[in-house]
């Protein structure tokens, strides 16, 4: 992705998704509150104690 035609400058943007892998489709994407992980009840829960999903 390029600011302009006159920026060389690339710039990156990386998001994670969570999946239903029966239906094979994405359910949530999102660019932050990636590093987490699921507790017992199926919740994604990111590294700062948060429910995201």
């Amino acid at each position: 992705m390029h600011e302009s035609d006159k920026d060389s400058t690339l710039h990156e943007n990386y998001t994670c998704a969570i999946i239903d892998l029966q239906k094979a489709k994405i359910v949530k994407q999102m660019q932050q509150d990636c590093d987490g992980v699921w507790n017992k009840k199926s919740q994604w829960i990111s590294s700062g104690g948060k429910v995201i999903f």
